[in-house]
């Protein structure tokens, strides 16, 4: 009995939802270049961070304070979420005056769990930046099982390679 629940749980969170479950909605009409010129930004409680893209590493506004735990977590997701845009072909800019697009990166209850940090979700908004209206937003959400961060980071890139 105790060696078919140990075989039964994993099959078992495998079926119900490890995964991420992306959602996306695009403006129709809206035509970009084969190499969108974009502006990556995240907003913490405290923060506001932009990809620098030089580094390719998140910077803050100035603030003395280092980030710790769930905010550091963000951080580099937010990194993580810049190579992938960058692997597609996004090329990334320092100003958003610079960009075809601007995008906003959020977690939603970020968390550390027994193995990793988890999000229940995980939303990346593309944005114009003359007008600021809406182009396409990307929402991975948790499914029973909660997934890692990087899988909710990853399902989001896969979803944006297949529609850009």
């Amino acid at each position: 009995m105790k060696k078919a629940l140990l075989l039964i749980v994993p099959c078992l969170s495998l079926a119900l939802g490890c995964r991420a479950n992306v959602m996306a909605v695009r403006q129709r009409g809206v035509e970009f270049s084969e190499r969108p010129k974009l502006h990556l930004s995240m907003k913490t409680a405290t923060r506001s961070y932009d990809v620098d893209p030089a580094t390719m590493r998140a910077s803050d506004d100035g603030s003395e304070e280092y980030a710790t735990g769930a905010e550091l977590e963000a951080i580099m997701a937010l990194e993580d979420v810049a190579f992938e845009l960058k692997e597609i072909g996004f090329q990334l800019v320092e100003r958003p005056q610079d960009a075809d697009l601007v995008g906003y990166f959020s977690l939603r209850s970020l968390r550390r769990d027994l193995t990793s940090w988890v999000a229940d979700q995980a939303h990346l908004e593309f944005r114009d930046p003359d007008t600021a209206a809406i182009v396409a937003i990307y929402r991975a959400r948790s499914g029973l099982i909660v997934p890692s961060v990087r899988h909710m980071v990853k399902r989001l890139a896969e979803s944006i390679q297949r529609d850009w």
